[in-house]
């Protein structure tokens, strides 16, 4: 991947980027350090970055993932998870570990469809445009997202 391929992509995806950030981190800063420290790295990895066929939805995952452990560092992850309990009630076992619990048997493109869907409140359309799928790819891929959190919440 050259420097301008990148470069190309990081402008056009920067709003949708930040715009995860945000969401997450509820924090104007925060969403921007998230977001150039996740450009940093794709920046450094650009490289081995060959073979990737939607660079935003790469660029998109790698600012939730950025996130995801600014969050768990500072003890806020819990309010993320509550939100999707909010949501999505499930008949939990008290027993269990919660929500990490539930989201331990999805798949990585499970968890994104259930946060986009479920916490940000993304229509299957707009889930399906950010991660380059098809509307029935991310309905199908919600449900059993669904399904496997009820059914592993029983245990």
């Amino acid at each position: 991947m050259t420097d301008h391929e990148l470069t190309r992509a990081i402008e056009a995806s920067y709003d949708v980027l930040l715009h995860r950030a945000w969401t997450l981190l509820h924090n104007g800063e925060d969403a921007r350090d998230a977001v150039q420290q996740a450009v940093m790295e794709a920046w450094e990895r650009r490289a081995t970055m060959c073979d990737v066929e939607n660079l935003g939805g790469y660029l998109y995952g790698m600012v939730t993932h950025v996130c995801m452990h600014r969050l768990r560092d500072s003890g806020r992850h819990t309010v993320v998870h509550q939100a999707l309990a909010d949501v999505m009630p499930l008949h939990i076992n008290p027993d269990s570990l919660g929500l990490e619990h539930l989201l331990q048997p999805l798949t990585d493109l499970q968890r994104n469809v259930v946060q986009l869907h479920d916490i940000e409140g993304y229509s299957c359309f707009e889930v399906a445009i950010k991660l380059g799928r098809t509307p029935v790819a991310v309905r199908k891929q919600l449900a059993l997202a669904h399904k496997t959190m009820r059914e592993y919440g029983k245990d």
